[in-house]
């Protein structure tokens, strides 16, 4: 899912909340007494996550002027402030603020550059930045399709060059990945969601603050390539959480082998008629590859008859050729001469043989 969407119309979905809060999640150690920059923010729940881990203010700015609107009636707190306007130039001054936090937006815009510039204009000397890009070649690898929301996708090292360029190397990287695991959920839990309030995505607000993660070493590999994105942290590493870990529940493994299939289908299928969009973009590819497969046939038997017909002419050439030569032959002084010689030679022996 692109945004969360906080209507009514949407259920609460716990893969979404987690996914969406972890990568807030991870701004949490950074956030107490800072001025706080949540470029891209979408209808604002992140911006106001950060506000109550202690910022100091929070300025949430989008290019979508729904997005904004929905924030400011649904997310205030003093010192909470939401702005329309483009990442690509922002409206603040220099060195405003200590902390900028930007989620899944570079493969949004048409200038990332132009946006890279802005973060590191608007950070304060010492401050830090969390930037964060979905690995879109993860998610569709299976059936070669796009998302349709996305200017362009990035891979790992494409992402930490573009980013680099502008905001230096001193900088911490994490690969987000789905989990498996057990967690010991208290026993009054057993009868959610039966009692639980959350019916939309404001469910993320009821989260709960584990006492510990401990993460053991994993059987497989886990590297850039198979994250379902990537998160760059510049600036001050000491703050940083070496784990960054948000659950949500659930009765048992899934068997995902090198892949967690079920949380890429959940991540594709999405809202907003995603699911219609990727079945017609898949019959279409299905139609072209068997279009391309009535080329290829096509060409082979255009190829053979073309072959066939140039064998043909050349045994036709060969035959025209040898009878040429026959007919030179028969014609020639030599042969007229061999011809009269054997005739002699006939007449000979009928005149003995009598």
């Amino acid at each position: 899912m692109e945004r969360l969407d906080f209507s009514n119309n949407t259920k609460y979905d716990p893969v979404e909340a987690a996914i969406h809060l972890n990568r807030y999640g991870l701004a949490k150690p950074f956030c107490k007494g800072a001025r706080v920059l949540d470029a891209a923010c979408g209808e604002g729940y992140g911006s106001y996550l950060m506000k109550t881990w202690g910022a100091r203010s929070v300025d949430g700015i989008d290019i979508d002027q729904s997005s904004v609107d929905e924030a400011r009636k649904l997310f205030k707190d003093d010192g909470l402030k939401y702005t329309q306007g483009s990442v690509e130039k922002l409206p603040y001054e220099d060195h405003t603020f200590d902390l900028v936090v930007s989620l899944e937006t570079m493969e949004h815009i048409d200038d990332p550059d132009a946006f890279l510039a802005e973060v590191r204009r608007v950070l304060k000397p010492g401050g830090t930045v969390i930037l964060s890009c979905p690995n879109d070649n993860y998610y569709f690898e299976q059936d070669h399709a796009e998302n349709p929301f996305h200017k362009r996708p990035y891979t790992f090292f494409e992402f930490k060059e573009l980013a680099e360029n502008h905001l230096g190397t001193h900088v911490a990287y994490y690969l987000a990945f789905a989990l498996d695991g057990f967690i010991n959920l208290p026993f009054e839990r057993r009868t959610e969601p039966e009692t639980s309030k959350p019916e939309d995505a404001l469910g993320l607000f009821h989260y709960t603050q584990c006492d510990q993660a401990l993460c053991v070493p994993q059987d497989r590999y886990l590297n850039q390539w198979n994250a379902n994105y990537y998160v760059g942290v510049w600036g001050r590493m000491e703050r940083a959480n070496q784990y960054s870990v948000t659950v949500a529940p659930r009765e048992t493994f899934i068997d995902h082998k090198d892949k967690d299939y079920d949380l890429l289908h959940h991540i594709k299928s999405g809202q907003n008629g995603k699911d219609d969009f990727f079945q017609l973009k898949q019959q279409l590819e299905t139609s072209n590859m068997e279009l391309d497969r009535i080329r290829v046939l096509l060409d082979l038997t255009k190829h053979e008859r073309d072959a066939a017909n140039e064998q043909r002419q050349l045994a036709e050439a060969r035959a025209e050729s040898a009878l040429a030569r026959v007919e030179s032959l028969e014609s020639s002084r030599g042969v007229r001469l061999l011809a009269k010689l054997y005739s002699v030679k006939m007449k000979f022996k009928k005149i003995f043989h009598r």
